[in-house]
């Protein structure tokens, strides 16, 4: 028995129609490079991320005109806006953590250099209190 398999624009415009199983086809289309963008993005929020170029996926999907492309050119063209979303993602990324301060306990306090005085100042007017 020889079963044609779907091609990838038949699946877009069956998973835009609606067709759960053509949504679950896309998505497993492109599992591997969905993860491997995540935790190329960031290894502790992968989950997360992953979720957000799946979205992305979906999204680029819809918008597209699927007859301007060739099968081979359809898979370049999502890879490659893919590659882009990443570098997007990751930019939001470097930039929310460049104008965060973090807050270490290992840094050292810078010390006053008034406290010494101030301190003996208060230990006198306690003694002379």
């Amino acid at each position: 028995m020889n079963i044609k398999q779907q091609s990838l624009k038949d699946i877009i415009k069956n998973s835009l129609n609606g067709d759960i199983n053509a949504q679950d086809c896309l998505i497993k289309r492109f599992n591997a490079k969905l993860w491997k963008l995540s935790y190329q993005i960031d290894k502790e929020n992968a989950e997360d991320i992953y979720q957000d170029l799946a979205l992305f996926l979906f999204k680029l999907l819809s918008k597209l005109s699927l007859n301007k492309f060739t099968e081979g050119g359809l898979v370049n063209y999502i890879n490659i806006s893919l590659n882009h979303e990443m570098i997007h993602i990751r930019n939001k990324i470097y930039a929310k953590n460049k104008n965060e301060i973090p807050l270490l306990d290992e840094e050292p306090m810078l010390e006053n250099p008034y406290h010494i005085i101030e301190t003996n100042l208060l230990l006198k007017a306690i003694k002379s209190y």
